[in-house]
């Protein structure tokens, strides 16, 4: 039976727990309220929509790494490619590089280009697991040599790309091409209003405008200005809580244009370089608790040679949370005001948008009721979760003898999920192919393909799997992608702005 017919059956019965919507209330003019404004103006023609964006924005812009997810969502809000890869200064990310994780001089490669299924369905890293004599980055996983040592794009498998964006310029991008469809107002909420049920009926605004709504999204960052929600204590699964960003100018920018986004572990915790068209989105993430702001601020623009000054560094402060009931009554959390992890991975954007995702299948109908607020906040609450458990094991068993690894080291926990993968490496009947993502699977931003190459990675045994062992075809097909369409990643950019 059609899901739509059953919820129509529950509410005959009780029709107190449907909610029409006609009007959508969005709070907040970062990142996160302008993507949901473009997402529902594009997909919910029935809707009105007004955004409230506060009248002085205190945006960072230092870059963001996206993941996989971006391109789709974008063609979801009405913008191809060729609209918006040059108005916010997008670049391709072929993966993550991570120098010195784990020990110094340990570099870890987590590319999108994952693993590839070679001839009669074996794939590269069951192979390799029967000769790991070989180099795991070159030969097991996609996309090392083309992007680490030669700077170089895959015209052939542009899909295995993602992007690093400027999101300052992709609000205005945004901005732009909806605003004549939606309702901004430029003012901020100075009060709530609510009924006996803890349902926003309306909100106050500074220029004394009253705003009503049917469902409200709250995007106003960390403040979480809509509602007050009991958050999950991360103490035991993430370790850092603070950030020290900046635009780093290019000098050599050809060499530095990379395809990739760099998390380079150093003494008191990480550095990420997201190269965009123009500059460098770079921050140092620490845990203030263990290194003083002043002293991380050393650190960074050390790591820099001095190419920036203080008066360059933000400093971004958060504590890492997601909070139970996402979607409370007639509000619903996303972005910052959902749950922070980290920087680490790329998440944020990720989950900005499986959060506006999930509110649309649940509003698709123009009502929601009750069932759906349980549904969506657990399927959030697993992204959240998996994502956490991914994160965390990034930092586990670190060889670094500096505080801050050492601390790391004591304080965090291993999850079930980190257990489960480290079994499965074990087992030489459990074949790392089917690990591989499924169709239409909606509840995880990482597959087992993105823990098992991973765990490699960081020095984890994994037993050679009950495959043909024939080096050969892993030779082959490492050879025949060697020979795929591909351009230098400053040269492709550049073509773009012709």
């Amino acid at each position: 039976m059609d899901l739509d017919i059953l919820y129509g059956i529950s509410t005959t019965f009780n029709k107190m727990t449907l909610k029409k919507i006609k009007n959508i209330v969005i709070v907040g003019g970062g990142t996160s309220g302008w993507l949901t404004a473009a997402y529902f103006n594009n997909n919910f023609p029935d809707f009105s929509i007004t955004v409230i964006d506060k009248i002085q924005g205190t945006p960072v812009g230092v870059g963001e790494g996206t993941l996989l997810n971006f391109d789709k969502f974008m063609l979801s809000c009405g913008f191809n490619k060729e609209e918006w890869i040059k108005e916010i200064d997008a670049t391709y990310k072929s993966g993550i590089y991570f120098p010195n994780w784990q020990s110094k001089n340990n570099n870890i490669w987590h590319p999108f280009f994952h693993s590839k299924v070679l001839e009669n369905d074996v794939n590269s890293i069951d192979m390799w697991s029967n000769n790991q004599n070989l180099n795991f980055k070159k030969y097991a996983i996609g996309h090392y040599d083309i992007s680490i040592e030669k700077n170089e794009i895959d015209m052939d498998n542009l899909n295995h790309y993602s992007y690093h964006v400027d999101c300052i310029k992709l609000i205005k991008f945004i901005q732009n091409k909806i605003l004549k469809k939606i309702i901004l107002i430029k003012s901020d909420v100075t009060k709530i209003f609510r009924d006996k049920n803890n349902n926003i009926e309306k909100l106050l605004l500074l220029n004394n405008k009253k705003v009503t709504g049917d469902i409200f999204i709250d995007c106003t960052g960390f403040k979480s200005l809509l509602k007050n929600c009991k958050k999950n204590n991360l103490k035991n699964r993430l370790i850092c809580n603070t950030a020290i960003a900046a635009h780093i100018p290019y000098i050599n920018r050809e060499e530095e244009l990379k395809p990739y986004v760099i998390s380079d572990a150093v003494e008191c915790g990480w550095v990420w370089h997201i190269p965009v068209k123009n500059r460098i989105g770079s921050g140092i993430v620490f845990n203030k608790d263990i290194t003083s702001i002043e002293n991380a601020k050393i650190v960074f623009l050390k790591y820099w040679n001095n190419r920036i000054s203080e008066k360059d560094l933000r400093v971004i402060d958060w504590t890492p949370y997601y909070v139970d009931d996402i979607w409370q009554n007639n509000v619903v959390s996303i972005g910052l005001s959902a749950g922070f992890i980290e920087p680490l991975e790329s998440t944020g954007l990720a989950l900005i948008m499986e959060g506006i995702y999930s509110l649309g299948k649940k509003i698709s109908k123009c009502y929601y009721t009750n069932d759906d607020i349980k549904l969506y906040n657990l399927t959030l609450k697993y992204f959240f979760d998996d994502s956490i458990d991914f994160v965390s094991m990034h930092y586990y068993n670190s060889k670094r003898t500096e505080k801050f690894w050492k601390i790391v080291n004591d304080q965090l926990h291993m999850s079930e999920k980190h257990k489960f993968y480290l079994d499965y490496m074990r087992d030489k009947k459990l074949l790392i192919k089917n690990l591989r993502p499924r169709h239409h699977q909606d509840t995880h931003i990482f597959s087992g393909l993105n823990w098992i190459l991973w765990l490699i990675q960081l020095n984890n045994k994994i037993v050679p799997k009950n495959i043909k062992n024939n080096v050969n075809d892993l030779i082959l097909n490492y050879e025949s992608f060697k020979k795929n369409k591909k351009i230098k990643h400053y040269f492709l950019i550049d073509t773009y702005n012709i």
